[in-house]
């Protein structure tokens, strides 16, 4: 019986294909502040490509979090906090903590007030917890907010709620890309991918002459982005973004492409996205200098290669206090 499947190579390919291209383009991006009008096609080109990509990471979070659910259900809300929500949460604090801590001067200028200093602290809070201090972590936020509703969306599975748990995805996925539209960040086309994701793993097996039932959603959330924005610089995004994502579900339902799986070549895509713009906005924005595309890559690649081994080392006492409480609420 055919069903959709996504070979684990394939997948991990794409996220880091993507990853990379989006630094290239905030490369780029921050190259033009020092150097303005330099190399526009590569500029607009990966600008085209980074924005379609951000679709294939939406649609991995929560095809990917609706696999993990069907194949270990998190009953309570702190064990869906600890076991899927920090994953991608720890993370991003460690690595805005690092920066804080290095490049807090040239960020916020120093309290000479107890005003001046409550202010202080709440926005290094703010940065902290929320903003992270990059712009390119609006994802991270979103995809946050996209969490939440996907526990309310399980719990009310679970209870075969099917029509609530169904209006609550789609209404709190409305939500977050209505937020970021009013927003005018143009990337939040992508975010109707992550419920997409959902449903495409609850119905792996709905086949109809070929063709995927994700799709119809799918179509239904392009044509109602093009009603929305009705605005040609972002139909031109819109449209490349949702077909590449249609012929992908065509192939992978069809097909079953498979690539090697590379170990940690998923996992680094993850660390490229949370480094890189905070290199760009560094070295292009506070020192003023030019770097060249390779030393820009050498100095993501390092940075995102430390991010991992510290992260890991992080998640694994995380995860070992989580299996301790676990523990000891069994004990009791």
């Amino acid at each position: 019986m055919k069903e959709l499947s996504f070979n684990r190579g394939l997948s991990d390919a794409l996220k880091i294909a993507v990853a990379l291209v989006v630094a290239v383009h905030h490369y780029y991006y921050g190259y033009r502040t020092v150097v303005p009008d330099a190399f526009p096609i590569i500029f607009d080109v990966s600008g085209k490509i980074g924005s379609c990509g951000l679709g294939i990471f939406f649609f991995f979070s929560g095809y990917g979090l609706m696999e993990s659910e069907r194949r270990k259900p998190l009953v309570t809300f702190g064990d869906f906090v600890k076991r899927r929500l920090m994953k991608i949460y720890i993370p991003v604090l460690l690595v805005t903590s690092l920066w804080l801590l290095f490049f807090l001067p040239q960020l916020l200028p120093p309290p000479s007030s107890w005003t001046q200093a409550l202010k202080f602290v709440g926005e290094i809070l703010s940065m902290l917890l929320w903003k992270f201090s990059d712009a390119a972590l609006w994802f991270i936020r979103s995809l946050l907010q996209l969490y939440f509703v996907f526990f309310v969306f399980v719990k009310l599975l679970r209870k075969n709620r099917l029509k609530s748990a169904w209006t609550v995805i789609v209404a709190g996925t409305l939500l977050v890309y209505l937020i970021k539209c009013i927003s005018n960040e143009y990337q939040s086309i992508a975010i109707p991918f992550f419920s997409i994701g959902v449903f495409a793993s609850c119905y792996k097996s709905k086949i109809w002459h070929g063709l995927h039932i994700s799709l119809l959603p799918m179509a239904a959330c392009l044509i109602g982005a093009l009603l929305l924005h009705n605005d040609p610089t972002i139909s031109e995004l819109l449209i490349p973004n949702y077909l590449f994502m249609m012929c992908l579900i065509f192939v992978c339902t069809n097909f079953k492409p498979e690539l090697p799986t590379v170990p940690l070549l998923g996992a680094l895509s993850f660390d490229i996205y949370l480094v890189h713009n905070k290199i760009s906005d560094y070295v292009f924005g506070f020192l003023c200098r030019e770097i060249s595309i390779w030393q820009f890559a050498l100095l993501t690649l390092v940075l995102a290669g430390i991010l991992y081994f510290l992260r890991s080392k992080v998640m694994h006492y995380f995860e070992n206090w989580c299996n301790r409480q676990g523990n000891a609420k069994r004990i009791n």
